[in-house]
């Protein structure tokens, strides 16, 4: 490690992100885990998580279609392609740090599994978590995470860059809420079209979902929400019950014939919700039908 250079402050006294660690990481979990890391994280997460659009650089045989890279070369060139140099070449140039290829539809459901403490322990997770606000970068940040506020709600995450491209991941584990943006142009000036995007994604999605709040349906007994519609792999049904029931939530073909069955339980009174992977579903419209005590609620659901 002949590149590293001296460190910028103790530890525990300041912040500032560090590609270098990453590659350390990446390092330690070869030593302990005795194999590759390329190997470690498709045994460990991308093959039993099924998160098929996901692939280690530099390792993986990429068949999709890769997006291009736009980066500015300089100052009076601001829009350069990278599409054409060899793409094992950029990733492994960033390994552990940022060589790993993925979809928004893998990211999303990647970052909820996490935060909701699916994917590591609860004691890392809440080391994870345990952010601290860093005055001379004005971020709440912890052991790879970031957290944000949003109004009154706060989401957790992480952003990226590699030549030519910006990458953000952000949830809500309380509602399990979660976004995932790309961009392939890693231009300074991209960054707040990025933040201004999410925040306008964030606040389409918390005003479709106020449909099935409480304060906004008071009288009514059942109502849902579905997210995204159209989807291409996975949505979230997110619905509310003023009173305990059993419940049962059913997606259905176009043919009435039932595809699979989210919910089958008693349910006190509140807001839900459940998720569905569509990602093997058939191009077309389905049907969903949530039926609580002798109420019964109907609608349709997009599979792109």
């Amino acid at each position: 490690m002949t590149f590293v250079g001296p460190p910028n402050f103790k530890p525990g006294t300041s912040y500032r992100y560090s590609n270098t660690n990453f590659v350390l990481a990446g390092l330690i979990a070869e030593r302990v885990g005795e194999a590759k890391l390329g190997e470690q994280i498709h045994s460990n997460f991308i093959d039993p998580l099924k998160l098929t659009h996901t692939f280690f650089g530099g390792d993986d045989s990429i068949t999709m279609t890769f997006a291009h890279n736009w980066s500015p070369f300089d100052s009076t060139d601001p829009a350069v392609d990278y599409y054409d140099i060899d793409k094992t070449a950029q990733l492994t140039g960033s390994w552990g740090a940022g060589n790993m290829v993925s979809t928004t539809g893998d990211l999303t459901r990647w970052v909820n599994l996490l935060y909701t403490g699916q994917i590591v322990s609860k004691s890392a997770l809440a080391q994870m978590m345990s952010v601290h606000y860093w005055t001379n970068y004005g971020i709440y940040y912890g052991l790879g995470t970031q957290r944000a506020p949003d109004g009154t709600k706060f989401l957790y995450g992480h952003g990226g860059s590699l030549i030519g491209f910006k990458s953000a991941m952000w949830t809500n584990p309380k509602d399990s809420v979660s976004i995932a943006l790309y961009m392939n142009s890693d231009a300074i000036y991209k960054d707040a079209a990025a933040n201004d995007y999410v925040v306008d994604v964030l606040n389409e999605i918390y005003r479709i979902t106020q449909g099935v709040t409480d304060e906004g349906n008071a009288s009514v007994p059942i109502s849902v929400t579905v997210f995204p519609n159209p989807s291409s792999d996975h949505a979230t049904f997110y619905f509310r019950t003023n009173r305990e029931n059993a419940a049962r939530l059913t997606v259905f073909d176009e043919l009435g014939r039932p595809m699979i069955t989210l919910l089958d339980q008693i349910l006190s009174p509140g807001i839900h919700s459940a998720s569905c992977d569509v990602s093997h579903f058939r191009s077309g419209t389905y049907f969903y039908r949530l039926q609580s005590g002798s109420e019964v609620v109907t609608g349709k659901i997009f599979i792109q």
